[in-house]
């Protein structure tokens, strides 16, 4: 039951600068292009960066409201471990989704050495010659053709 209200905090920790974020922005940018990156974009990231915009002829680097506050979510991880410490629910947060990446190692678990489970396989397979129907193709068809 502790653990459970322990997550609880933390998600609250998380939930309620995002939503005073979220509502600053919305107060005052809300439905306008804000700002343009200094840097060139594709036009495949029109879509994500103008959301609420619906313009055609407009350049990919205009950014909506909606857009920054995504980015400054992202990029404020490293102020929110700044200001509240490495132990905070932002870290724990990015600490979680890193872990839920990490692939699952079949043949053991940490502390097993890559290297020698890498050479273990190698032994294991079989090499076998590679043949292919287009092997020699010209000259099956020049001698076709003669």
């Amino acid at each position: 039951m502790d653990g459970m209200m322990g997550m609880m905090k933390n998600n609250m920790a998380m939930i309620i600068p995002n939503t005073l974020i979220m509502s600053w922005i919305n107060a005052f940018f809300s439905g306008y292009v804000i700002m343009k990156l200094p840097f060139p974009i594709t036009i495949k990231f029109k879509s994500m960066l103008q959301a609420g915009v619906q313009t055609k002829d407009m350049d990919p680097r205009w950014m909506s409201s909606i857009s920054w506050y995504f980015l400054c979510i992202f990029g404020l991880q490293f102020v929110y471990v700044f200001l509240l410490g490495s132990d905070n629910a932002a870290s724990q947060l990015a600490q979680q989704m890193q872990s839920q990446q990490m692939p699952i190692n079949p043949m053991g678990g940490p502390g097993q050495d890559a290297d020698k489970q890498f050479k273990a396989e190698a032994e294991n397979l079989l090499v076998i010659e590679h043949y292919s129907v287009l092997d020699n193709v010209e000259e099956r068809l020049l001698a076709r053709f003669k």
